[in-house]
């Protein structure tokens, strides 16, 4: 196999084998480093485990075959295999942002000034527009509905019972 016919397809599938001889390895864990010569290929293989249970668990796999064992898991021809070797790696989160600036001094006042003139201008006008109805209301003569008689309503209902 060249390293033109070892393509995407092929490492994926690749990487496919490699992960189902390892328990608790994903085909995603895997990545490969592909070196020409006769193809040889470095599979780093990233996992939660601790590095001593890594260790274990790639030793005790890779003791156990053979390259003609290997051939036949990963569906490549493999000559030789190397020693593994487990590395320690700190993968660190990125730093926290930082938080936001402050608001320029007086915005906060500046707010509250903004919102006081609109509370003002939407009481002016809810006034302005009342005066408007009840001066239309005056010039066509309607008049006003207000009961402003002394006299209870229940005793003019009974006064016209009576009557």
């Amino acid at each position: 196999m060249t390293e033109d016919e070892f393509d995407a397809a092929a490492q994926d599938s690749y990487k496919a084998a490699l992960a189902d001889m390892f328990t608790g390895v994903t085909p995603d864990m895997i990545t490969l480093s592909v070196a020409s010569g006769s193809i040889v290929v470095t599979a780093d293989i990233a996992t939660t485990y601790s590095p001593t249970e890594a260790q274990t668990m790639v030793v005790s796999v890779l003791a156990a075959a053979t390259p003609a064992s290997l051939s036949t898991s990963l569906g490549v021809s493999v000559t030789a295999v190397e020693a593994p070797v487990v590395a320690v790696v700190a993968i660190s989160s990125p730093p926290p942002s930082s938080p936001p600036p402050p608001p320029p001094e007086g915005s906060s006042i500046l707010g509250i000034i903004i919102i006081v003139a609109i509370i003002i201008v939407l009481v002016l006008s809810v006034m302005m527009f009342l005066r408007r109805k009840s001066g239309a209301a005056k010039e066509k003569g309607i008049a006003d509905t207000s009961i402003t008689s002394a006299t209870p309503v229940s005793n003019a209902l009974h006064e016209e019972v009576e009557a």
